[in-house]
């Protein structure tokens, strides 16, 4: 009886053990019933069990030499699936492989084309979470085609600042026109970008953000024509030669005039949150080869590759 007793007590050991093993899998086995698994019952020898004493661990018996069966539940895991990506259908005369990776992300939203003057091609950024980068991306017509430019991102007051690639981010948008910059360079739009049209003959003009340059009580010092005549004027302008030299008594009064031009409103305001904005503005002079009627234009990547199609 003793030997039986002594069998019975490493058998509980081996349980406990178990249970600490599966306890440390962190779940990856299932029990039916983790209560009845801790249930240890003992069975004395008896001919049904051919005089072999055993023990009943929940639903699972382990026999003296023998192994332990039944009780544990196989393993389950989810399948993790990748979303579905939606369907495609390539426009007339394209098949699948002849589509961009950055197809619908960028599209050509406007569009207006005459003989010599005035074209101009808007294209826009949807979607893609990612910048886009669309120099050296092809705009092709039925009659012929032109390639997107690069631009200078941040135009310094100097001039000299290079060109790169133009790269939209999500609601990010190119205005192309078929006019000539007049500093020869295509530019991303700035808050004081509206200034360099009081020197500059840009068409069309650039956009003016109606930042302020000064508050009430910079000027309160000043003669009241002085501040009369900063009061009076409008966002974006700077004053005129004739009007600076009707204060040349008034050297502070000139001063402050002084201020209002690009290279103050840039240097003011260039580390200021949104200073450059997401919108670019190229130039491609000449005669554009689009029909001034109707006409099919695709949107082409740097491999030839399908971003967008539009029709008028």
């Amino acid at each position: 009886m003793g030997k039986y007793i002594f069998l019975i007590i490493v058998l509980i050991v081996i349980a406990v053990a178990i249970v600490n093993v599966v306890t440390q899998l962190k779940g990856s086995i299932k029990f039916e019933n983790v209560s009845s698994l801790l249930k240890l019952n003992y069975q004395a020898p008896s001919a049904a069990n051919n005089g072999t004493p055993s023990v009943s661990i929940g639903t699972s018996t382990v026999k003296n030499g023998g192994a332990m069966s039944g009780g544990l539940s196989s393993p389950s895991h989810p399948v993790a699936t990748a979303p579905a990506k939606p369907t495609v259908t390539p426009p007339p005369g394209f098949t699948a492989a002849d589509l961009s990776p950055f197809y619908g992300d960028v599209r050509i939203t406007s569009l207006y084309t005459y003989v010599w003057y005035n074209s101009h091609l808007s294209l826009s950024a949807y979607g893609s979470a990612s910048p886009i980068d669309v120099s050296g991306w092809t705009v092709k017509s039925n009659e012929g085609s032109m390639q997107i430019p690069q631009a200078v991102n941040d135009y310094n007051p100097s001039g000299l600042s290079p060109s790169t690639d133009i790269v939209l981010p999500a609601g990010g948008r190119l205005d192309i026109y078929n006019t000539t910059s007049p500093i020869a360079k295509n530019l991303r739009i700035n808050k004081c970008m509206g200034y360099l049209n009081n020197t500059y003959a840009f068409s069309p003009q650039l956009q003016c953000s109606y930042i302020p340059l000064y508050n009430r009580s910079d000027i309160s010092t000043l003669s009241g024509n002085c501040q009369s005549y900063i009061l009076s004027l409008g966002s974006c302008k700077s004053p005129s030669a004739s009007s600076l030299n009707s204060f040349s008594s008034e050297p502070a009064c000139v001063q402050f005039l002084n201020r209002f031009n690009y290279a103050s409103c840039y240097d003011k305001n260039v580390n200021t949150t949104g200073f450059l904005t997401n919108q670019w503005i190229a130039w491609i002079p000449g005669m554009w080869l689009f029909n001034s009627k109707h006409d099919r234009v695709l949107l082409l990547d740097q491999n030839g590759l399908l971003v967008n199609e539009y029709t008028y």
